[in-house]
């Protein structure tokens, strides 16, 4: 959809946020997290995609990939979840997560697609937040908004963190 960089050579680039979502209710978590990353100061790239399949390009352009999408089923005091696709429990605990049906392709199908087709994924986190409200063309839930807020507040701390 829309991509902004603040790399002055592609090659420059180190993360990459791609937010994942549609106009429908809480499924525009992905791309609110990417519009609250692009108000603040970051370095990252931010990209707005509409299907998990839309990540694959991106996979092989940045040291590190933070895809942001939401899940059904997070528990009611969960702000959101940060998975690391490398790790085989968490995406063990992906796999098990229940796709909305928004997309054509789920996030762990489309991953796993990349890696048989011997696209790097070892470097993919998964931020995801929680999603209960699908209404086409309808607002976010109160829930997914203040998950957003604090979603892009720790990948800002991350991306501003020396260590990281």
């Amino acid at each position: 959809m829309n991509a902004v960089s603040t790399a002055d050579n592609p090659a420059d680039v180190v993360e990459i946020v791609l937010g994942l979502g549609s106009n429908n209710g809480d499924d525009r978590f992905g791309w609110s997290v990417v519009d609250e990353l692009m108000r603040g100061k970051t370095t990252a790239t931010l990209c707005k995609l509409a299907h998990p399949i839309d990540v694959l390009p991106w996979l092989g352009q940045a040291t590190r990939v933070h895809l942001v999408d939401a899940v059904v089923g997070l528990s009611s005091d969960t702000a959101f979840m940060c998975l690391e696709f490398s790790n085989p429990d968490h995406r063990s605990r992906l796999r098990n997560l229940r796709c909305r049906g928004t997309h054509d392709l789920g996030v762990y199908a489309s991953l796993m697609m990349a890696q048989t087709l011997g696209m790097p994924t070892h470097h993919v986190l998964l931020w995801m937040g929680p999603a209960s409200e699908f209404q086409p063309l309808g607002e976010m839930s109160e829930t997914t908004r203040a998950s957003v807020r604090q979603t892009a507040a720790q990948l800002s701390a991350l991306f501003d963190s020396p260590a990281f």
